[in-house]
């Protein structure tokens, strides 16, 4: 009901099996929605620490998320961030790998 937008009277006329797609639709609408905010989030941090690393990082290697190996992301090619000063251990450091 509340987070899925249906009203009390639409839930109680629903079967349980209905009501299971309807959360499982539900939950994979939700689950794309945060993985496409938090791709965003990820081409956002890439693009602010361009300008400190020296050597390319793909933003899958900056913060990985479900689904970048998935066969749909296969063959397509990531985008890489580079610069030119700062070492491969600040890197590692920002990266929570130090």
């Amino acid at each position: 009901m509340g987070r899925m937008g249906m009203s009390r009277a639409e839930f109680l006329a629903m079967t349980p099996a209905e009501f299971d797609a309807a959360a499982r639709e539900w939950y994979q609408a939700q689950s794309e929605a945060d993985i496409s905010a938090w791709r965003r989030v990820r081409r956002l941090a890439a693009i602010v620490i361009r300008p400190h690393i020296k050597k390319p990082i793909a933003e899958e290697k900056l913060i990985p998320l479900p689904g970048d190996h998935s066969p749909i992301l296969q063959g397509k090619s990531s985008v890489v961030v580079s610069a030119p000063e700062v070492s491969a251990a600040r890197i590692a450091a920002f990266r929570g790998r130090s």
